[in-house]
């Protein structure tokens, strides 16, 4: 990303950057379109909304692009929490904005896409139940053709697909992982003896000496460098030097 330096604890990378880009252009298309052909009655303010969302995906695109460590172990919960709460809303404002809650496509597309995308089950599971209890209170509160029965059936369907999607999309993140340590530590250690070889002494030392930089070296690391130091000054002397 620009030559932008990275932290170990950073978890951005360039396909979330590209995941929220493409989620602010889809929102930005929905709507301008909605205010462009919708004219349902109420459909501004939840088009307005739309782009609002458009726009907030806008600016965390930007930001984790041009900052990526911003992101880290101990604040991704929350950003993505709140980004899929701004996300998710975007059908709630419409069904209240226009009283029309059947049929609830905006509602199933971001259960589906929470299901995909939100990393964190508990996260996703949270956020798709009180979608859930939202979109059954709506068709309660504003009557369609359709009967609350069929809105349960149809938001049951897309839970089942959210879940399948997440669990496929957990097993090959998990083997793709497990694939790629196979290859680091192949990269690391010799075949015949499992020992580090010369990258891995490199990799290993490297993070070693960033460590003692910050902590101060072990009693290990200055034992070995006493030891080092007597040794090259008998070499020294062997030598005649």
């Amino acid at each position: 990303m620009q030559g932008t330096a990275r932290n170990d604890d950073a978890l951005v990378d360039d396909r979330l950057v590209i995941t929220v880009l493409v989620g602010a252009l889809l929102f930005l298309a929905v709507g301008l379109s909605q205010l462009s052909v919708d004219h349902t009655r109420g459909a501004v303010p939840a088009s307005l909304f739309a782009l609002a969302t458009a726009g907030v995906l806008g600016v965390v695109t930007l930001v984790l692009w041009r900052w990526p460590n911003i992101i880290t172990p101990r604040n991704a919960v929350w950003a993505v929490a709140l980004t899929s709460l701004v996300v998710g809303a975007n059908p709630v404002v419409y069904i209240f904005c226009t009283g029309i809650a059947y049929p609830s496509v905006g509602t199933l597309l971001v259960i589906v896409g929470i299901g995909a995308l939100v990393p964190y089950p508990r996260v996703a599971a949270a956020l798709i139940l009180i979608l859930n209890v939202i979109a059954v209170l709506c068709a309660i509160r504003y009557p369609q053709t359709a009967t609350v029965g069929t809105v349960a059936m149809q938001l049951l369907k897309a839970d089942l697909l959210a879940v399948i999607i997440a669990v496929t999309w957990r097993r090959t993140e998990r083997r793709l992982r497990d694939a790629n340590e196979t290859i680091r530590q192949m990269a690391v250690t010799d075949d015949m003896t499992d020992l580090l070889n010369r990258r891995g002494f490199i990799e290993r030392g490297g993070r070693y000496l960033n460590d003692a930089e910050h902590r101060g070296p072990a009693p290990a690391a200055r034992l070995c460098r006493h030891r080092r130091t007597e040794t090259d000054q008998r070499l020294a002397g062997a030598c005649g030097r």
